[in-house]
């Protein structure tokens, strides 16, 4: 009762709006895309929920102990451009491995796949385990800015995923750190294109099995 007053005191804080933005969409998107990937290679979904902390303002969107996992999604013609909005995204500093899982869709209207059908999936999948997983992932919805009132606006589009691909953050991959930041400048923004990045593509096979240990 506690867990559901919680999210209904989030859901009153935020207000009523309109709902994510389409980059929002696409980005959640990405991130349950992920949450699925790792539920099929027999992950725990208490361990993976846990691991699920991007809503909730880290640096990363998945934390696995000192391993941490970017997700990275577009929908644009040029998906290999990635845009980097906080400079803690790609710094590996204080994790033993830091990676990179980006995804290319293309978002279409009145087409399946679309977000409220991958969040009813995932949901099925909770409850089969325990159904008080059910409420942790509304509270990682809910700080992620998704709420059910607003289903309607995201039925009427789909996403199809084009191409995936993990990279090993580690040095040399281009990026801008905080150490290379001069004194007085802030709020850091910059695109990464990862067609530069073929180097450092590894297997997402990996990735799991390096969250999992």
């Amino acid at each position: 009762l506690q867990a559901q007053l919680q999210l209904w005191r989030k859901f009153l804080d935020r207000g009523a709006d309109d709902g994510l933005s389409e980059n929002e969409q696409t980005g959640l998107y990405g991130e349950l895309s992920f949450v699925r990937l790792c539920m099929e290679a027999g992950m725990p979904a208490v361990d993976l929920l846990n691991a699920w902390t991007g809503p909730t303002g880290t640096n990363q969107d998945f934390t696995f102990g000192a391993c941490a996992v970017e997700v990275k999604s577009s929908s644009s013609n040029d998906a290999n451009r990635i845009r980097i909005s906080n400079l803690r995204q790609l710094d590996d500093t204080g994790l033993d491995e830091l990676y990179l899982q980006h995804y290319a869709f293309d978002r279409r209207q009145s087409a399946a796949g679309t977000l409220p059908e991958l969040v009813g999936v995932l949901l099925g999948r909770f409850q089969a385990d325990d159904v008080a997983l059910n409420v942790l992932f509304d509270e990682r919805l809910i700080a992620a800015g998704y709420f059910r009132s607003h289903e309607a606006l995201y039925r009427e589009t789909g996403y199809t995923e084009r191409y995936s691909n993990t990279y090993g953050i580690r040095e040399g991959f281009p990026r801008i750190l905080e150490a290379d930041i001069c004194l007085g400048i802030s709020d850091v923004k910059f695109v990464v294109d990862l067609a530069s990045a073929k180097d450092y593509r590894i297997d997402v096979v990996e990735v799991l099995r390096e969250c999992e240990g």
